[in-house]
């Protein structure tokens, strides 16, 4: 392989075409802003300048094998371009195709399949039929694939074109359009042997325009602070805004003004300002207060304001008015940007803000003195608070006390009788009985006055809490006997904290009845059924002791009513004449 380089027309047009494309990279690279279509127009150029480098190498070729080296690598850029040229295309121009992820591997397809039959043509010559030294002839699929790059071509450079014009409406579009238009047409001109040249001349045409069109679009901001940018900015705006040139013409103005003025004041792109302003004074009630504005607004008192303006557009509407000037390139005056701000909810809640403070004014005069009144009554709620814990500890040292004073007093009896010498043991066994019970109780009133439950209280289980009060008073020799029916069982709506309160008020119910039944019942039998039922609890205690003809209650009774209320279930007292006494409790198991 041998490449000798002699300069002549041909590579020193390359030449030029070479630098001109490095000086059109280097410009985007310097002043363009890092964006996908920057980038994208910089992967473009930098194919055209592959293009014209792998040319200018094959002008300099020396044998068949250099020439076919140097065309593979230059058909790589060529069979991309195209499509390169229509991605940066769609996206400049914002197209919604591209939200489809397949779009760009679709486009970039068919130049893959085409650049390979490229490089396996010496199998199948389909896309060289011809190709030599001196000789270059193409094939079926070489055409194929020039068809194919025109249209990717063209329908880019229609969408640019499009985007343009939509963008600005400046007559230097044009110049813009022929530069993109121009390497096409004599692409097209060369291949179809329409115009002759002795070599290949897209390459020294293609990146000339490819660079022109780049400083132009620069010059005109399509690069650096890309239209659509600018057009979604001004759009997305919540200001209603509105442009006015130096002619006082309308150039623009976005969707939010157009809703919010159209169906009340006259107003379109190149027409005077003042007839909107002047349609503005006709169709508004108050228009003296609004007339120094509409002045600013035509540009007779300054051309900077910041203030406020009423308008019925049709309902009352506030607005900040604020007005800007608008310089050109040359730092000359070109117009005035116009935007109004709807304030009228802020002006609404600032006044609804205002109503509501005069009525907590009047508020916090009537607080303060319902707090004097308050802290009367705090004094009253405390003595009552004491009052009421009190007569808690009052109950529970009933409860506790009094049950372990009857079994003391039972067991004392039974030991006077037992003293004999061969009942000493016995005796001992009651001592010990009675110093336990002793030693409980006296734990009992210490937690009752902390306002603590103790162990039996925070179990769960009701059995077991019945079964130890009946442990305890076994010791009176006093025959107690518990009967259970149905299975203990809580439903879900019980937490934890209510299973606790229902152990609680059964366990010392329980206890206060075992205990009235043998001091004031002098009873020898109790019988103590327990039904547990899917939504309640039944307990019934029965004894054989001294009946009475009426119920009289004291305070170990009042004392179970209490408790039982507490969990909502209800209590019932019998007695049966001269023998006898039995109680019925329900307690509810709901949560």
């Amino acid at each position: 392989m041998e490449i000798k380089i002699v300069l002549n027309l041909r590579s020193e047009l390359l030449l030029i075409s070479i630098l001109t494309t490095l000086i059109g990279i280097l410009f985007l690279a310097i002043n363009a802003k890092r964006n996908r279509v920057t980038y994208l127009f910089g992967v473009f150029q930098f194919a055209a300048l592959l293009w014209s480098i792998f040319e200018f190498l094959e002008v300099y070729s020396g044998d068949t094998k250099s020439k076919w080296l140097v065309t593979q690598l230059k058909f790589f850029p060529i069979s991309f371009v195209g499509a390169i040229w229509l991605i940066f295309s769609l996206y400049y121009s914002e197209q919604k195709i591209l939200k489809n992820k397949k779009t760009i591997p679709v486009l970039l397809f068919t130049p893959i399949i085409f650049y390979i039959f490229c490089v396996t043509n010496n199998y199948h010559y389909l896309y060289f039929n011809v190709f030599n030294f001196n000789v270059t002839g193409f094939g079926y699929i070489f055409w194929m694939h020039v068809i194919e790059s025109y249209i990717y071509v063209l329908i880019g450079i229609v969408l640019l074109i499009k985007q343009n014009f939509k963008l600005s409406k400046d007559t230097k579009q044009i110049f813009i359009s022929i530069a993109m238009i121009v390497p096409l047409i004599i692409n097209i001109l060369h291949v179809i042997k329409v115009i002759y040249t002795p070599f290949d001349v897209t390459p020294l045409f293609f990146p000339l325009s490819m660079t022109i069109f780049a400083i132009a679009t620069y010059r005109m901001n399509f690069l650096n602070i890309l239209p659509f940018a600018y057009k979604r900015i001004f759009e997305n705006l919540e200001e209603a805004v509105i442009v006015v040139d130096n002619q006082n013409k309308i150039i623009n103005f976005n969707e939010i003004f157009k809703n919010t003025f159209s169906k009340k004041y006259e107003f379109n792109i190149d027409t005077d300002f003042n007839i909107f302003t002047q349609s503005m004074r006709l169709n508004t009630k108050n228009n003296h207060a609004i007339e120094k504005s509409l002045r600013i607004l035509e540009g007779h008192e300054g051309l900077l304001f910041d203030g406020e303006i009423e308008l019925d557009i049709p309902q009352k509407r506030v607005f900040q008015l604020k007005v800007r000037r608008i310089f050109d390139n040359n730092k000359e005056l070109a117009g005035r940007c116009i935007l109004f701000q709807d304030i009228t909810e802020y002006k609404e809640l600032i006044e609804d803000v205002e109503y509501k403070n005069e009525e907590l004014t009047a508020i916090n005069e009537e607080l303060t003195t319902v707090n004097e009144e308050l802290n009367k009554y705090l004094s009253i709620v405390e003595e009552l608070t004491l009052s009421k814990e009190r007569n808690r500890i009052a109950r529970e040292v009933h409860d506790t006390l009094g049950h372990s004073l009857t079994m003391i007093m039972m067991i004392t009896k039974i030991i006077k009788a037992n003293l004999s010498e061969d009942k000493r043991v016995d005796a001992v066994k009651r001592l010990v009985d009675v110093e336990e019970i002793s030693q409980n109780a006296l734990s009992e009133i210490r937690n009752s006055i902390k306002g603590l439950r103790q162990e039996e209280e925070n179990s769960r289980d009701i059995v077991y809490a019945i079964e130890k009060i009946i442990k305890y008073s076994s010791s009176s020799n006093v025959k107690i006997g518990l009967a259970i029916m149905g299975q203990e069982y809580y439903p879900d709506v019980l937490n934890s904290r209510n299973i606790e309160k229902l152990v609680e008020i059964s366990s010392k119910v329980c206890r206060e009845a075992v205990t009235n039944a043998i001091r004031h019942g002098k009873a020898g039998e109790i019988s103590i059924f327990l039904k547990f039922c899917n939504d309640k609890i039944k307990i019934y205690i029965l004894d054989n002791g001294n009946g009475c003809q009426s119920i009289k209650k004291g305070y170990g009774l009042m004392g179970m009513e209490e408790r039982v209320k507490e969990a909502a279930g209800t209590i019932a007292f019998g007695a049966g004449g001269e023998m006898g006494f039995n109680i019925h409790i329900e307690l509810p198991l709901e949560g």
